[in-house]
């Protein structure tokens, strides 16, 4: 089964690159039968989000290739387990993609010169032609100040004149005309014949700006009242609309076209569009938003300068995709779902592990805290390439060579979710602290756990050799270093797995007995 993900604009790369961080760690609900398709649809064609996630996905990619490329078995909440494709590898043509598009859609017409005008063809609207009545229209309903103001630099005010590239900087009524082109995407058009029966699409959007808001329509309508309509009937479409969830330095006010003064008049309007809409096709809506706004952010327009900080309202939203996922098809029938906190803090107070409901700290923050641990023991340990003879799941015996590339790319990756850990927590507005990413102690690295020597090096390590080594130590005589002969990688992550969850016993223990002494 297949999961088509369309991430729209800022907000829907952001929400991806969350997506991507929780498939690492094997949350509930990842599984190798389960392939995403990530398809980012962003008209800044700079912008840094958009490309930081990319990157974070190919990463992931080459990592589920080297160990689960060619499984050997099903597995279920591993470590990078769900497989990944590029829509480029499935539409081979490269008359439709190039092989240099990666995860997104191209957009034909566009360039770092292309303004809304020139897009809609407005210099050719004139009394001669009888379209003057239409160039007026237009007049009445964009701003015409010019491209270029006093000191000819862009006009960031301008509506009619605006360069496309950075986007369509929170102007929705010029996104829905633009988005319009993607029904004629030849890569877009390649989807009924690619997406099977019992496959699914998700939609990933904010509404409180121009892309998203525009976006989410157009595509759902492309997959549930279009021409293709029949094509799509045994697919299930979701939608995740993201309301406001921060405000925007003011400083430049004069000169940019973003106001998040507007944000919640402008979340409004889309909801009060979407009651005919998107509430009426869509198989599934699920919402996320904060209304504790309180810190602004730098106000940046676009391109490579909006690299924003990770936020939770994203990680939720990517908790949303993974539980779209992993439903049932007769549980999504024209559903609603919100995400509520147990606790609710002031913007500034850290949420922590204990103001989530148990549904939420189950299914994605204890295979999160598993996924932190093993990645401090390869830190520690195996990318020091200091492996004693006893550990049957490294070395040249199992296949896994000191200078394997998989090292390398795990190494990386690692560093990519470290920065994103770091931006959730280290936020003056909505902190989410879970983990002490620069403690050496084991026991140290839960915030929320007080551990006192549950967990040692050396007990990973032996419950990874038993794994993988010695038949005595399992049920059933197997011998996983039998079972995934030929399949070092895969091999590793799967003792890592089976390790860690029995770390994970360890710790639920010393927690028991931790609440015990406590009263």
């Amino acid at each position: 089964m297949r999961t088509y993900i369309f991430a729209i604009g800022g907000t829907g790369a952001r929400v991806l690159r969350s997506l991507t961080m929780l498939l690492a760690s094997g949350v509930e609900g990842t599984d190798t039968g389960k392939e995403i398709i990530p398809i980012v649809i962003d008209y800044d064609g700079d912008n840094g989000d958009t490309k930081r996630t990319q990157d974070v996905l190919e990463k992931y990619q080459k990592i589920h290739s080297a160990a689960y490329g060619n499984k050997i078995l099903d597995h279920q909440e591993h470590y990078f387990c769900t497989p990944m494709k590029s829509l480029r590898e499935l539409i081979d043509d490269e008359t439709i993609l190039s092989q240099n598009v990666r995860y997104g859609i191209p957009l034909e017409r566009m360039d770092k010169e292309t303004t809304y005008s020139g897009y809609i063809d407005y210099s050719s609207l004139n009394i001669s032609n009888g379209t003057l009545p239409t160039r007026r229209l237009l007049e009445c309903l964009y701003s015409t100040e010019p491209a270029k103001d006093d000191q000819n630099e862009e006009n960031l005010k301008a509506e009619l004149h605006m360069k496309l590239y950075h986007g369509f900087r929170g102007c929705p009524n010029i996104g829905c005309v633009v988005t319009k082109q993607l029904l004629d995407n030849d890569a877009l058009n390649q989807l009924p014949g690619l997406i099977q029966e019992g496959d699914k699409v998700f939609i990933i959007g904010s509404i409180f700006g121009g892309t998203g808001a525009s976006g989410i329509p157009m595509l759902l309508d492309f997959f549930k009242s279009g021409k293709y309509e029949e094509s799509f009937n045994n697919n299930k479409v979701g939608v995740l609309a993201v309301t406001p969830y921060f405000n925007l330095n003011r400083v430049d006010d004069k000169k940019s076209p973003i106001d998040s003064n507007t944000f919640i008049a402008k979340t409004k309007a889309a909801l009060t569009a979407y009651e005919e809409t998107v509430y009426q096709t869509a198989d599934a809506v699920y919402m996320v938003g904060d209304d504790k706004v309180a810190q602004p952010f730098e106000n940046i327009e676009g391109g490579t300068r909006q690299k924003n900080s990770a936020n939770v309202v994203e990680l939720v939203g990517a908790m949303m995709a993974i539980d779209f996922m992993r439903k049932d098809d007769s549980s999504l029938e024209h559903s609603f779902f919100e995400f509520g906190l147990q606790n609710n803090h002031d913007s500034t107070t850290p949420l922590v592990y204990g103001d989530f409901y148990e549904q939420t700290t189950k299914s994605y923050f204890d295979p999160m805290t598993r996924y932190v641990i093993f990645k401090h023991f390869c830190q520690q340990y195996v990318f020091k390439k200091q492996w004693a003879a006893s550990d049957y799941f490294v070395g040249n015996d199992s296949g896994l060579e000191k200078n394997n590339p998989f090292f390398d790319n795990l190494e990386a990756f690692y560093k990519e979710f470290e920065l994103w850990i770091t931006e959730l927590e280290d936020r003056k507005y909505r902190p989410l602290k879970l983990f002490n990413l620069n403690e050496d102690s084991y026991d140290k690295l839960l915030e929320y756990r007080n551990l006192e020597d549950c967990i040692k090096e050396m007990n990973i390590r032996q419950y990874m050799s038993e794994s993988c080594g010695d038949p005595s130590k399992k049920d059933d005589g197997s011998n996983n270093a039998e079972k995934y002969e030929g399949h070092p990688e895969e091999l590793f992550f799967v003792n890592a797995y089976n390790a860690l969850c029995r770390i994970q016993t360890d710790i639920n223990k010393q927690s028991s007995k931790n609440k015990k002494s406590d009263k």
